[in-house]
């Protein structure tokens, strides 16, 4: 009978013993599932923060291209700013030359009319002169004329006297 009781304690305690094992199995596996689900977990973060950091890389990756394509148009305006400034000056200069080269002709030309003005005068004055000895000659030749009728009559006149006597 006591034998009976003691098995029967055994077998008690046997269970008990099982039900610890699998109570600690239970654990155990919980635990283990619990780490996998860290280890997910972990590794899902990871491949977001990895996602993340390939997102944030192509971002600066863009603002990059965008900053080079900006620098690049301003270098372009720059450069055409700079050539629109020489063309203009270019211009300015060619005007400027234009103008000189013109008021040159003007003078020149403005000299031109003035000496043949002065011409002009001169052959006016010339001419005038020429007329009064024309008119001094013709006014010398009649009285001369004068004269010599004069003498003629004073001739006839002694002629006639002397004829009377």
């Amino acid at each position: 009978k006591k034998k009976k009781k003691k098995k029967k304690k055994k077998k008690k305690k046997k269970k008990k013993k099982k039900k610890k094992k699998e109570k600690k199995k239970k654990k155990k596996k919980k635990k283990k599932k619990k780490k996998k689900k860290k280890k997910k977990k972990k590794k899902k973060k990871k491949k977001k923060k990895k996602k993340k950091k390939k997102e944030e890389e192509e971002e600066e990756e863009e603002e990059e291209e965008e900053e080079e394509e900006e620098e690049e148009e301003e270098k372009e305006e720059e450069e055409e700013e700079e050539e629109e400034e020489e063309e203009e000056e270019e211009e300015e200069e060619e005007e400027e030359e234009e103008e000189e080269e013109e008021e040159e002709e003007e003078e020149e030309e403005e000299k031109e009319e003035e000496e043949e003005e002065e011409e002009e005068e001169e052959e006016e004055e010339e001419e005038e002169e020429e007329e009064e000895e024309e008119e001094e000659e013709e006014e010398e030749e009649e009285e001369e004329e004068k004269e010599e009728e004069e003498e003629e009559e004073e001739e006839e006149e002694e002629e006639e006297e002397e004829e009377e006597e």
